[in-house]
């Protein structure tokens, strides 16, 4: 058997599982996932945006937002950022059983091992330290 390219075809099964696995995913909690982040980035960008200094280029700034700006944003916005992150881990939580009794203990940790520890140690070791020297020049 062949693929579309002329290649042999060796995940034949493996693409039914997917197609199978894919067809039991309830989009509702992808929509979730989805807003829960959105909702992470756009409290990240009014803070950075504010006299707040818990950012590393807040010596930096050239533009920030008036007091009361910041103050509205803060009261109306704060309610839903005690409840974004525990939502997050809660559907994490929620998620993770299945996809362990498919993967497996072994590839789910290694999976998630380099998903995220590889980024991870870039960020840490390379791309953080040139930010923090671009910045104190």
């Amino acid at each position: 058997m062949t693929s579309r390219g002329g290649a042999p075809d060796r995940g034949g099964m493996r693409g039914a599982a997917i197609t199978r696995w894919a067809s039991t995913r309830h989009v509702y909690v992808d929509n979730l996932k989805v807003i829960l982040i959105a909702l992470v980035i756009v409290g990240h960008a009014i803070i950075g945006y504010t006299e707040f200094d818990a950012w590393s280029y807040a010596d930096v700034r050239e533009v920030t937002l008036a007091p009361v700006t910041a103050i509205v944003l803060f009261v109306l916005g704060a309610p839903f950022g005690l409840l974004v992150i525990p939502l997050l881990f809660l559907v994490a939580g929620l998620l993770t059983p299945p996809s362990v009794e498919r993967k497996g203990t072994g590839r789910f940790v290694g999976d998630r091992l380099l998903r995220l520890g590889v980024p991870f140690i870039v960020f840490a070791l390379l791309i953080w330290p040139l930010l923090e020297y671009a910045l104190f020049l």
